[in-house]
């Protein structure tokens, strides 16, 4: 996601923004067989670098229907009380 945000600022001249649909599956499908903890870290990896100090995105939104986004979020909660963002 990061290269494909590089490369349409290069084309488009202006910053990327980043739809992301149904984040959530693969976490849920990983919960389902087991690999769950695997699957968060992987995601957590992948958007960090995609989403966190990425110049060539205006802004990202990302979206989600099933309850392993509740217990992901819940497993993500900063020092101090508050929610992470990846």
């Amino acid at each position: 996601m990061l290269v494909l945000c590089q490369y349409l600022y290069k084309h488009c001249g202006q910053k990327a923004v980043l739809l992301i649909d149904e984040y959530n599956v693969p976490l849920d499908k990983a919960r389902h067989f087991g690999h769950y903890d695997e699957m968060a870290k992987l995601i957590r990896n992948l958007y960090s670098r995609s989403l966190k100090s990425n110049g060539c995105l205006q802004f990202a939104m990302m979206t989600g229907t099933t309850s392993s986004a509740v217990s992901y979020r819940r497993r993500s909660r900063a020092p101090g009380g508050s929610w992470s963002c990846w």
